[in-house]
């Protein structure tokens, strides 16, 4: 499937979607705030999500980055504690 896609656009997409589990609508709604450092990896935070147990921190696969990387401004920071 990800050799199908025309553009780094589509493959981000795809990928998120395939390896991370995210539903379309969560992956949708995520901002760049939503991208955090913690344990020494990356991580989606989903604060938008059908049900209260949607909301959740999804580890980022460690293929993925390079690709969030060029999409846009992502910086190293500690998440925030709650």
């Amino acid at each position: 499937m990800l050799d199908a896609c025309l553009t780094e656009d589509e493959f981000l997409a795809v990928f998120l979607l395939r390896f991370t589990g995210l539903r379309v609508s969560e992956a949708v709604a995520l901002r760049w705030s939503d991208v955090e450092w913690g344990d020494g990896r990356l991580w989606m935070v989903v604060r938008e999500s059908k049900t209260a147990r949607g909301r959740r921190r999804v580890p980022v696969p460690s293929e993925l980055p390079p690709f969030l990387i060029r999409q846009g401004p992502l910086t190293r920071q500690t998440p925030q504690s709650s």
